[in-house]
């Protein structure tokens, strides 16, 4: 379906995949499954619609624990990766004095090497709307991925613009946006893009 034919009253017939991180964030009250495109996967699914997500987990308990709680959530799992090398992802959060939270995020994690396998691909091909983030593409490889993804579909494609320092790259963002049909980005990054 072409991104300019969209007629949103029927959004119950779109196939939607929302691509990236899934992790651990470490808040100070204790550990919550999170990840924005996990989370924005998990709220379409709430809504009714058909929703996707792919990511990666490591073959660990963490990874476990989180794919458990996917599925509890009744979202499938089928494109949610295995890696047996590198661990599922974990994100400190702390507050600061103005209750404004600051992020500590792992690097090397399961998530920074999303393969695109045949069953991703199939399932880019088929989607009408693609929705991903920044941060999933701070290293090359899940990048090379992502964009494989964005190249094969002239789907709307939606970009969550997702700057978290060290992994805010301005040649990667713009490449991304470049690739969008839409663009979220809240005050502080708009003012960083423009």
């Amino acid at each position: 379906m072409a991104a300019n034919t969209i007629d949103f009253t029927e959004a119950h017939r779109f196939k939607i995949l929302c691509f990236g991180e899934v992790l651990w964030d470490l808040l100070p009250e204790g550990p919550r499954p999170g990840g924005a495109p996990v989370n924005v996967a998990l709220h379409l699914k709430k809504f009714g619609l058909n929703v996707r997500f792919a990511g990666r987990i490591g073959n660990d308990l963490l990874g476990s624990n989180l794919r458990s709680f996917i599925e509890k959530q009744g979202l499938d799992t089928d494109l949610l990766q295995v890696d047996f090398n590198l661990p599922t992802s974990t994100v400190e959060v702390q507050l600061d004095s103005y209750n404004q939270p600051n992020f500590t995020i792992v690097d090397n994690v399961a998530w920074d090497r999303i393969e695109l396998t045949e069953s991703l691909e199939e399932a880019t091909c088929e989607s009408d709307i693609l929705i991903y983030g920044t941060l999933a593409s701070r290293h090359s490889f899940t990048r090379r991925t992502l964009l494989s993804m964005v190249r094969k579909n002239n789907c709307l494609r939606f970009l969550d613009v997702n700057l978290r320092s060290p992994y805010d790259d301005k040649d990667m963002v713009e490449e991304l946006i470049e690739n969008a049909s839409i663009v979220k980005l809240n005050d502080g990054e708009i003012q960083t893009i423009a």
